[in-house]
């Protein structure tokens, strides 16, 4: 099964996320906080709080994959 994940799961990568699950890819999500991944739970694919600029996090987190997306939100709204 071909893997995808989505760095930045909030709006816009929570839809990018379920058009790859629709598509029958295996989908994972990544927020930055595991408090932000709880409130996620009830999505239909793999979400994780995960620091990125923790570079072991994101070894330790990150399998085989084989397209990465970079969603994450300036914050700023731009």
């Amino acid at each position: 099964m071909r893997r995808v994940l989505i760095v930045g799961c909030g709006y816009v990568g929570a839809a990018t996320a379920e058009l790859f699950r629709q598509r029958g890819w295996h989908v994972e999500g990544w927020v930055s906080s595991p408090q932000s991944a709880q409130s996620l739970a009830g999505q239909p694919f793999t979400v994780r709080g995960v620091d990125i600029t923790d570079a072991k996090a994101v070894a330790a987190a990150a399998g085989p994959l084989d397209i990465v997306i970079q969603a994450v939100s300036s914050r700023g709204g731009d």
